[in-house]
C-alpha cells in the first residue's frame, strides 16, 4: 500500500492527477449459449492510463480454476449453468473495484447431427436401365426431418444426380456407383454419409429368345445370360 491510498506495486508514487481505473462501461457477451462456444465481451470502456487487466470466468457464482483469459469456450461442465466474467483493471494510481458481466442464460447442450445406426445402402440390380436407389439407413438422436441426395461415378460426383434413385446409362457402364446422403435432425445439424460402393455396372441386358432381356443375379451383380 502506497502513502497516496492504494496499491502502488512499482513503489513510484503516481504521476499528479493520476487516478486508479474506472468501468465507464462493462461490456457484453452473448446470452442464449451452448457447449462449445466462444463467450468474448464486446463494448467493454474504462478510463485510466496505462491500465491492464486481470479476467476470471465464473460458473453459478464458483470461479472456474484456469478460466483466466478475456475469451472462455464452454465445456461439458458449463452445462445448464450460468457463466459471467469479471474484470479488474490495474495502473500505476491502483486497481478498479471487480466488474461483472451479466451472467448467461442456462448453457444448452452441443447442437447434435444424426448418428449412423444403420448405413444406408444401394438397393437394385448394377446395370445399365436398372434403377438404383439408396436406401433410408437408420439414425440415432432424433428424429430425421430433411434428406438430400448424390451420386458418384468412380469417387466423383455426377453432376445433376440429386435423387435418391439412379438409371445407370451408358456413361455408368464399367463404373463403380456410390450413393450420398445429406441428412439432418431435430437441431439442424447435417450428415454427410456414402454408401458403399456397387458395380462395375454391368452393360445393357441382350435380348433372349422372344425378345426378352435375359440377366441372371449373382451376389447382388448382374450376369449377363448368354
Amino acid at each position: 500500500m502506497s502513502m497516496w491510498g492504494g496499491p502502488n506495486p512499482g513503489g513510484n508514487p503516481p504521476a499528479f492527477g493520476a487516478e486508479p481505473p474506472f468501468c465507464l462501461a462493462r461490456g457484453i457477451h452473448a446470452a442464449d449459449v451452448r457447449q462449445g462456444d466462444v463467450l468474448t465481451v464486446t463494448g467493454s470502456l474504462w478510463a485510466g492510463a496505462g491500465n491492464s487487466y486481470a479476467y476470471l470466468w465464473f460458473r453459478n457464482f464458483v470461479a472456474i480454476a484456469g478460466a483466466t483469459g478475456a475469451t472462455y469456450t464452454l465445456v461439458a461442465a458449463d452445462k445448464s449453468a450460468r457463466i459471467y466474467r469479471r474484470t479488474i483493471a490495474t495502473n500505476a494510481a491502483g486497481s478498479s473495484a471487480p466488474v461483472f458481466t451479466e451472467p448467461t442464460n442456462a448453457v444448452k447442450p452441443p447442437l447434435q447431427a444424426p448418428v449412423v445406426v444403420v448405413a444406408p445402402v444401394i438397393i437394385g440390380t448394377p446395370q445399365v436401365g436398372k434403377v438404383l436407389a439408396i436406401g433410408d439407413g437408420d439414425f440415432g438422436n432424433g428424429p430425421i426431418v430433411s434428406r438430400r441426395f448424390g451420386w458418384l461415378r468412380n469417387g466423383v460426383p455426377i453432376a445433376g444426380a440429386a435423387i435418391g434413385t439412379r438409371t445407370p446409362e451408358a456413361a455408368d457402364e464399367g463404373a463403380m456407383l456410390i450413393g450420398r446422403q445429406w441428412v439432418s435432425g431435430p437441431d439442424g445439424v447435417e450428415l454427410q454419409i456414402d454408401t458403399a460402393a456397387v458395380g462395375p455396372i454391368q452393360a445393357a441386358a441382350t435380348p433372349g429368345p422372344g425378345g426378352n432381356p435375359v440377366t441372371a443375379v449373382v451376389m447382388g451383380q448382374s450376369e449377363l445370360a448368354h
